[in-house]
């Protein structure tokens, strides 16, 4: 299955999803809450082995990648094949918005997969209650 990256339609808080560059299994998604609120995503990666160091490098492409997220892992029972997976989330948050950010998933012995995202633009006052 291929990876996705995502960014945000404007002033809709609607993702809009579009292959990854790098084919990547990794997959990040909007977490939940109000554009008010700061900017966070979810990335997530599955493996049928548990893994050792289950983290995520987040930079941009002028800073390069300068922070890492750990990743919490949960597993399930696939009900076809009875394989157990390994499904692994890691919280990017503290985003500012309007800004394209690139992140890693990696464990310890393999190789990372890469993407990119865009936060939302800021929410615009109204002016009215």
């Amino acid at each position: 299955m291929p990876g996705f990256d995502v960014s945000i339609k404007p002033g809709t808080g609607q993702p809009r999803p579009r292959p990854a560059r790098w084919g990547g299994r990794s997959v990040c998604a909007p977490r939940s809450g109000s554009l008010e609120e700061e900017a966070a995503v979810v990335v997530s990666w599955h493996t049928l082995q548990p893994v050792r160091s289950p983290r995520v490098l987040l930079g941009t492409v002028k800073g390069g990648l300068e922070k890492s997220r750990p990743a919490s892992e949960v597993t399930y029972t696939d009900a076809k094949s009875g394989q157990v997976v390994h499904a692994y989330h890691a919280t990017l948050d503290g985003l500012r918005p309007d800004n394209d950010y690139l992140y890693v998933a990696v464990h310890a012995g393999a190789q990372g997969e890469a993407g990119s995202f865009r936060t939302a633009e800021p929410v615009k006052s109204s002016g009215t209650r």
